[in-house]
């Protein structure tokens, strides 16, 4: 849910005409008062925020400045800034309404939310982490958007990018159902998104599988590493 801007809708004149697929704006204003109570929210965005978390706790040197991109209502930017209260914090979302209600639940002085996208950042920032949860599959050119995130990054930091992913056949037949309720998002497989970052010049970092629940597509986390650091992975085979 990431917006354009420039005289044709859902495009990004900052990031190389990068457009977004279809106008979601309408579909997210109509799920933002309602966001935060969706069943989703405890069966996948929950269990990917403690996951995100949990991944960049392990890590050392803690973040100084994290964007968290298509943050929705803001609750893993909220949960990063309280885990890391010295870091400087980003959440951008395209629509006004999740904004909104991701600015009254602020009270961190070092979180800041955006109204816009990638072209809203400001100028010349750089960052040690990008998180891009249940926002990738809406970039139409994924491979010119996984190339602005490792350009928005400093030498050493790490993008990661978790979604709904297909896999399989099963996975497929649940995303048909997404499609019909949200967007037309594309959505890609563990393998295809790696690919991806590793054009975008991205060493590959860890694949962890978020807690799976029988009744939803497959929902993995995938980690990109902005060269200077290499880490063993665990990676999945593309099925």
């Amino acid at each position: 849910d990431l917006q354009g801007s420039g005289n044709e809708p859902g495009l990004s004149d900052a990031t190389g005409n990068m457009a977004l697929i279809g106008d979601f704006k309408k579909i997210w204003d109509f799920w933002a008062p309602r966001y935060d109570r969706l069943l989703t929210q405890r069966f996948v965005m929950i269990p990917t925020n403690e996951t995100v978390c949990a991944h960049l706790k392990e890590k050392a040197p803690p973040p100084e400045s994290i964007l968290d991109i298509g943050c929705g209502t803001g609750r893993l930017a909220l949960q990063l800034a309280a885990l890391f209260p010295g870091a400087g914090i980003t959440g951008a979302d395209y629509c006004r309404k999740m904004i909104e209600m991701a600015e009254q639940k602020n009270h961190f002085p070092r979180l800041t939310f955006i109204h816009g996208s990638l072209e809203q950042l400001p100028p010349g920032k750089r960052y040690d982490v990008i998180v891009s949860t249940h926002s990738f599959p809406y970039f139409a050119d994924k491979a010119k958007t996984a190339g602005t995130f490792f350009r928005l990054l400093k030498p050493g930091g790490r993008v990661i990018i978790v979604q709904g992913n297909n896999n399989n056949a099963y996975d497929a037949l649940w995303l048909f159902f997404v499609h019909l309720t949200v967007s037309r998002g594309k959505f890609l497989s563990v393998g295809k998104v790696n690919e991806l970052l590793l054009q975008a010049g991205f060493s590959p970092g860890r694949v962890r599988r978020i807690k799976p629940t029988f009744w939803m597509p497959s929902v993995y986390m995938v980690e990109g590493l902005r060269n200077q650091e290499q880490i063993k992975c665990d990676q999945i085979q593309d099925p």
